[in-house]
């Protein structure tokens, strides 16, 4: 018995063995109390379909539901993966989980959920008692439906320490529960009601991320998670709570969990899914390339090619003697100075294209706003007047986010073969971002390009309708740190 008491109206989870496959399997068994009829069983089995028809890697399967009779009572059983891990609440109750594993396994956990979805299912419980995390750090989404069904038909589910195994109704736990109205008791009859347990599987797929993020349950404290603090309606952020976690997750969390008449909640968990994959793949990139600059690379070459150098340098000074020796005196002799090179630049080419809608972006932590009324000054045709951020204390913005910067809809989907931008105040660190769809976080947009310098061209060739130019690093100016776009030219 791996889980709860088999007692009369009750469940239990069993290990057991497939005699025919050689095989572990978990085997979830209720047991029909006296005056309940055949509930407990239809529910169980009713989940069970349901469940059987959805397969992903990151779901445990459903192999095998029935009935059956164990003495004078009736029993329904379900059989379905054995997942050999710790349920990732049990890793939560010391604190988050390490920055390194966090993104994986919430990207995994998020796109279990968007497979239920996605299949016409739903879960209807999604908590950190439903992931299991294995070894490897794969993970597998466990109880899918059954949960719901079985507290819906009455059947008491218990851990075997007397405590509830799922999580106490504390509604609501944010002000974005309110648009939800009230969570979903029932197994769905029809897709209306379908469609509510999937937007509160939403909400709760929020709250695990959170979980993992910062060991906190957002609600109340729940089996040896302590209760997330608020400010005031809202959770506080989770990187308030834990510098480790990124900006863009924090962002992500954030639209999961902001109050509705703050910012829509993100619950759409296909679009959770893909904003954590977009995270996880550009941490995976960053690390891969940390790792690729500790290792010492031998030039074989590198005395030649300091030979030539040598060489290259006498012929230079050899020149501009000859030249000083030849010179007429009074004779004005051409001048010129060096630009220096902008990492990313490219001569401009191409037709300028038509900017449709230009907004300021600013996302969590940003307050969402950034001199919003100046934005047309950055593409009116002149380099004489500038939209500008608000002023920081140090060149990354005090510290406060990554960035803020200008979203462009070109209106439709085109392609970009550069972007010509005049950053006024001094040198500016500057990122080109492009997505086909628009997103409330900087994680729905890739780095498509970046450079810095004072008038910056950024190779696209790439087709996108929504285009961010996004300022890292600012230059120092009005007593503090303030950057500026004060033109910027799309060209086809």
């Amino acid at each position: 018995l791996v889980g709860g008491e088999l007692a009369p109206a009750g469940t239990g989870l069993w290990r057991a063995e497939d005699l025919t496959l050689s095989r572990p399997v978990a085997v979830r068994v209720v047991v029909d109390g006296p005056g309940s009829g055949d509930a407990a069983r239809q529910a169980l089995l009713t989940a069970a379909a349901a469940a059987s028809r959805t397969h992903h890697r990151a779901i445990a399967a459903t192999y095998d539901a029935d009935e059956t009779w164990v003495g004078d009572d009736a029993v329904a059983y379900l059989v379905r993966e054995w997942v050999p891990g710790r349920a990732l609440r049990s890793q939560l109750v010391d604190g988050g989980l390490d920055p390194r594993r966090l993104v994986p396994i919430l990207r995994q956990t998020a796109e279990a959920v968007a497979a239920l979805h996605a299949a016409g299912g739903w879960h209807g419980r999604v908590h950190p008692d439903n992931v299991v995390v294995l070894p490897d750090d794969t993970v597998r989404l466990t109880d899918q439906g059954t949960a719901l069904a079985l507290a819906a038909a009455g059947v008491p589910q218990r851990d075997g320490s007397d405590r509830p195994a799922m999580p106490p109704e504390l509604l609501p736990a944010t002000v974005a529960d309110l648009a939800l109205g009230s969570r979903p008791t029932s197994v769905p009859a029809d897709d209306a009601a379908a469609g509510r347990v999937r937007r509160y599987d939403g909400a709760d797929l929020g709250r695990v991320l959170y979980a993992g993020a910062t060991g906190a349950w957002v609600g109340g404290a729940w089996r040896g998670m302590p209760a997330a603090p608020t400010d005031g309606e809202r959770p506080r952020r989770a990187r308030q709570i834990r510098a480790a976690v990124s900006r863009d997750l924090d962002g992500v969390i954030g639209d999961c969990l902001l109050p509705a008449d703050t910012r829509q909640p993100l619950l759409d968990t296909t679009a959770i899914a893909v904003a954590l994959g977009r995270i996880d793949t550009v941490e995976r990139e960053e690390d891969r390339a940390g790792r690729a600059a500790t290792v010492p690379v031998r030039h074989p070459w590198r005395r030649r090619v300091l030979l030539l150098a040598v060489v290259v340098v006498l012929g230079v000074v050899g020149f501009v003697v000859g030249r000083q020796v030849g010179a007429v005196p009074g004779t004005a002799q051409p001048s010129f100075t060096v630009a220096p090179s902008v990492s990313g630049s490219t001569a401009p080419a191409g037709s300028p294209i038509a900017l449709q809608h230009v907004t300021a972006f600013d996302p969590p932590p940003g307050d969402g706003a950034e001199n919003d009324d100046e934005v047309p000054l950055a593409y009116d045709g002149s380099t004489a007047t500038a939209w500008q951020t608000e002023r920081y204390s140090s060149a990354d913005l005090g510290g406060l986010k990554p960035g803020v910067g200008l979203l462009v809809d070109l209106g439709a989907l085109r392609h970009v073969s550069t972007v010509q931008l005049d950053l006024p105040g001094g040198t500016t660190a500057v990122q080109l971002r492009a997505a086909d769809t628009s997103s409330t976080t900087l994680a729905g947009f890739p780095v498509v390009a970046s450079g810095s310098g004072t008038t910056v061209t950024l190779t696209a060739d790439a087709n996108h309708r929504y285009w961010l130019v996004w300022l890292t690093s600012l230059p120092k100016a009005d007593g503090g740190y303030r950057g500026g776009i004060a033109e910027m030219v799309f060209r086809s």
